[in-house]
């Protein structure tokens, strides 16, 4: 019941454009909120609305959070991923600033990023918690060993 209370909290002070409330509701609760919640409604309503200090609070919670693994793990990449695919849908879906994109830069990547796979490549293709999907997009963008990917 409580959790249900954060959770339509962060909503309305994303839906309201209140970031000083995201922060302080993001800081001040006492469990981990999974911001990716519903598809990333916190980071949809956000970006719809233009307003990089929600989109920051929200981006830096998720580093802290969820992003907090050494960068060359399958916990990290996996996180990464699902958030690189929430926020490339939400912004084929808006028509969003340059001052949203270059945040969001650091998370989207790109395909074109190339690095040599290594035999580190079958890591991951044993992981039980790994799609096919999630491996091909990792050894595709060649994260594995390419700490320039890293999100600090």
């Amino acid at each position: 019941m409580k959790n249900e209370k954060i959770y339509s909290a962060l909503y309305d002070y994303c839906r309201w454009d209140q970031p000083e409330s995201v922060t302080r509701a993001l800081e001040d609760s006492p469990i981990d909120i999974d911001v990716t919640y519903n598809n990333g409604i916190f980071f949809r309503l956000a970006i719809s609305a233009g307003s990089t200090e929600i989109l920051s609070a929200l981006l830096q919670y998720f580093e802290k959070t969820r992003l907090h693994d050494d960068c060359n793990t399958s916990k990290y990449l996996l996180a990464k991923f699902q958030l690189r695919n929430i926020l490339k849908s939400i912004i084929d879906e808006f028509d969003v600033s340059n001052e949203i994109r270059d945040l969001l830069e650091p998370y989207l990547g790109s395909r074109d990023d190339s690095s040599n796979n290594t035999d580190e490549d079958s890591e991951f293709e044993n992981d039980p918690f790994m799609s096919d999907e999630d491996i091909d997009y990792i050894l595709d963008v060649g994260l594995i060993g390419n700490t320039d990917q890293c999100i600090y």
